[in-house]
């Protein structure tokens, strides 16, 4: 039997941490470097999928979790 899968429920697109940094920001002068990126994920902050030894990214999911962690709520 096959179950199947749910297309909305996971991205389907993982990349590494070069074109992860070069998708979510496009301008050269506001990538944050590739230390930082890693820092984050050691903290928890970004979501990671880990197969073997490699690790990957859901840009998707990155982006929404950079927006919900660095965003600044604005005063009404």
């Amino acid at each position: 039997m096959s179950e199947k899968q749910d297309s909305s429920s996971k991205p389907t697109k993982l990349v590494g941490i070069d074109p992860l940094i070069t998708e979510l920001f496009t301008d050269p002068s506001t990538r944050p470097s590739k230390r930082t990126v890693l820092e984050w994920k050691a903290k928890g902050w970004i979501p990671f999928v880990r197969i073997g030894r490699r690790i990957f990214y859901y840009p998707a999911e990155v982006e929404k979790s950079i927006k919900e962690r660095f965003s600044v709520p604005t005063i009404d």
